[in-house]
């Protein structure tokens, strides 16, 4: 996933989970990512992210 493929607001996957982007950071590659269920919000990789079409909210079809 690239940095500029990512937008605030947006759902994105990690390995434990599902979680919101709150904050991106550019010039370090990360992001502020809140956790769907728990609410923990914890900065992130941009490697560490997984790229699924399926999360995004508002997307009608799967890639």
């Amino acid at each position: 996933m690239d940095i500029g493929d990512i937008e605030k607001g947006m759902w994105v996957g990690f390995a434990q989970g599902v979680g919101k982007v709150l904050a991106i950071d550019a010039q370090n590659n990360t992001v502020l990512l809140e956790e769907r269920t728990s609410h923990y919000q914890f900065s992130a990789e941009i490697s560490e992210l997984i790229d699924e079409l399926q999360i995004q909210a508002g997307c009608s079809k799967y890639g």
